[in-house]
């Protein structure tokens, strides 16, 4: 059990240190780590832990992170690797914050946190398109994917609508 927990911790905290960009810039890797390199769960698991993360309050790689833990090793599963995922942002974001305010006026530092975004933004896009070949086999899903693009997107629907509505789609029309 002390081999599970410390491997959770030090999976997530890996996980946690290149968590640039929040949660949903990290599903790739979170997917890389506990399907793929881990065997933790499998692809189709990995789909339900991000749709129950997005679902529930909070940042979702805590939620991931608590998810998988609780899925191997039980409530000490939860805390360690929640503990994992967070420790070096705790770490890095009290450095940082300090330096930022120190620095934040130097070209330098402005043009690397503009160099960041477009490397967070293709994050995200790998794990939506990660995500969307493993779940979107059928007509159905696929149009429901880019009607709940369009609602967010182009006309700001609120996203707790989306999920509300997908919801109820899956339970009358499949």
């Amino acid at each position: 059990m002390l081999n599970t927990l410390i491997s959770l911790y030090l999976t997530f905290l890996k996980i946690g240190t290149f968590a640039f960009g929040g949660g949903l810039a990290v599903l790739a890797m979170i997917e890389k780590e506990v399907v793929i390199n881990q065997g933790w769960l499998t692809k189709s698991q990995y789909t339900e832990l991000v749709s129950i993360s997005e679902m529930t309050p909070g940042p979702i790689a805590i939620n991931s992170a608590t998810f998988v833990g609780a899925q191997i090793a039980g409530i000490p599963g939860a805390i360690a690797a929640t503990a994992g995922v967070v420790s070096m942002s705790l770490l890095l974001m009290s450095v940082l914050a300090k330096l930022l305010m120190r620095y934040q006026k130097i070209p330098q530092v402005q043009s690397a946190f503009t160099c960041l975004r477009p490397a967070v933004a293709a994050l995200v896009m790998c794990a939506g398109i990660s995500m969307g070949m493993g779940t979107i086999t059928e007509l159905l899903p696929a149009l429901l994917c880019a009607v709940s693009f369009v609602l967010v997107s182009h006309y700001k629907v609120n996203p707790i609508l989306i999920i509300l509505g997908g919801a109820v789609a899956g339970l009358t029309l499949m």
